[in-house]
Formats: structure tokens, C-alpha cells, sequence
């Protein structure tokens, strides 16, 4: 289900005002989910890498930052 068809419709009377607390919480609900959904995925990617595999990402993309940076290693 994509975002948008979760939010809340808009009646014709709703003009933001009294729920907009409601509805704060309910957008921080579905960020929280939506994130956590996130999370729970890239982990289970993950899995099937050992230590040293799962750091080699790590550590080029440091490199890559410090390159676009200007670091140690970067101009």
C-alpha cells in the first residue's frame, strides 16, 4: 500500500483546523512504521554478509566522503 492511500481523506468541512493533532500523530505513526519497515528490511539484506563483507560497504563510502570532502586522502 503506497503512503498516500493510508493518509486520512479530506472531507468537504476539514479545513486543517481542531484534528491537526490527530493528525501530527498519526504522520509520526506511519514515519515510525514506515522506517522501522525500512530498518527491518536492509537487516534481513544484510544477513547473509559476515563482519568483514558488511564493513566493506562502510568503508568506502568513508572514502568516498572524505574524496568529496577534501579529507586526509581527498585533495
Amino acid at each position: 500500500m503506497q503512503r498516500r492511500e493510508r493518509l486520512p481523506e479530506r472531507g468537504p468541512a476539514d479545513r486543517g483546523g481542531g484534528q491537526r493533532g490527530e493528525r501530527a500523530e498519526e504522520g509520526l505513526r506511519l514515519v515510525d512504521e514506515a522506517v522501522g519497515a525500512g530498518l527491518a528490511e536492509q537487516t534481513a539484506v544484510l544477513s547473509v554478509l559476515d563482519a568483514e563483507q558488511a564493513g566493506r560497504p562502510a568503508d568506502l563510502l568513508r572514502e568516498l566522503l572524505l574524496a568529496t570532502e577534501g579529507g586526509p586522502d581527498g585533495a
